[in-house]
């Protein structure tokens, strides 16, 4: 394998010179595949990388000090604690959060992008059935998928992945009400209080990162992506 069989010509130019009597062509080619340091023998892949943004949400809680702490799943109980208040009216609690934004480089005239962006759309709106990028089960919901043809060659496409890990596993604080909408009261605070969340499709999100037939984890591929580094 050469890098040359990689590079296509993106660009043909030509000036005269010694006084019009030679004309020098210059041609250009040019790839986006690059060299696997970490593999024992030469080949080559596309670059890839995560970039992650830090941020908080704020949700409206019910109850501080509760007995129940969120996890990855609808409680099925009140979580216990204190009021936040005397009455109904709940009080913002800022909860931290990861965007990670996951880029590719895809080769049509290797993988159709028809294929890949109906691969990566089976992603949207799911949550994380396993650890990904180090965030449990859960906690990671992809909320964008976008595949965006390259100006500087037509055959590469750019994959992006919008993924938000919740620190809160996307959980809100939700008190039981009655049948007008109004929160069941005892002592004049919500009654109940549970954590609650849409209910949602779960996916591996590690899947990213398989390659083959059958289809395998691509180790050094998923570490050059998520932490940046060759292993």
């Amino acid at each position: 394998m050469t890098w040359e069989q990689y590079a296509r010509v993106r660009d043909i130019s030509y000036q005269t010179e010694n006084g019009g009597r030679a004309i020098v062509f210059t041609v250009t080619w040019s790839t986006y595949w690059i060299t696997d340091w970490a593999a024992a023998t030469v080949s080559y892949v596309l670059p890839s990388r995560t970039d992650y943004v830090a941020r908080l949400r704020t949700t409206n809680i019910y109850r501080t000090g509760w007995s129940v702490n969120p996890s990855n799943t609808n409680a099925s109980a009140d979580i216990g604690g204190t009021a936040v208040s005397n009455g109904t009216q709940p009080v913002g609690q800022a909860v931290a959060q990861i965007a990670m934004r996951v880029s590719f480089i895809a080769d049509a005239s290797s993988d159709s992008m028809l294929r890949v962006q109906s691969f990566y759309a089976g992603f949207l709106d799911k949550l994380n059935s396993q650890t990904f990028a180090g965030f449990a089960v859960g906690s990671v919901l992809c909320e964008g998928v976008s595949v965006t043809k390259k100006s500087d060659a037509f055959e590469f496409y750019d994959v992006t992945m919008e993924f938000l890990a919740d620190n809160w596993w996307h959980l809100e604080q939700v008190c039981d009400s009655d049948e007008k909408g109004y929160p069941k009261l005892n002592n004049g605070t919500p009654a109940v209080v549970k954590w609650k969340r849409v209910a949602r499709a779960t996916a591996d999100f590690n899947d990213l990162f398989k390659t083959g037939t059958p289809p395998a984890l691509d180790v050094p591929w998923q570490t050059r992506t998520l932490e940046g580094w060759w292993e």
